[in-house]
């Protein structure tokens, strides 16, 4: 089964791109990254690897939730949660550095 990517709700795409123009940095980025993983059907962590080492992370959250992330831009990340087993990516949040 091939990587694929979403995003865990509409909030997610909308809050950004009334953050961000279309050509910024973080979009950009984030696009290229989204793009790597699907194209070449890698995990998000060989994908920012590739990219030139996007600073993968892991974080636990207050509530007991793990995400990852990566850095898009400075002060910009972009978190996610992974399914490794399904090959899914779910997008939680575009830009912000928590």
């Amino acid at each position: 089964m091939p990587w694929t990517v979403r995003h865990r709700d509409g909030n997610v795409g909308t809050l950004a791109n009334n953050q961000f123009n279309p050509g910024h940095a973080v979009i950009t980025n984030k696009n290229a990254f989204v793009n790597y993983i699907v194209d070449n059907d890698v995990h998000p962590r060989v994908a920012s690897q590739q990219l030139g080492n996007l600073g993968f992370e892991t974080i636990n959250r207050n509530n007991g939730a793990v995400e990852s992330s990566i850095q898009l831009s400075r002060g910009n990340r972009l978190y996610f949660v992974y399914d490794e087993e399904a090959e899914v990516v779910e997008i939680t949040q575009i830009g912000g550095h928590d």
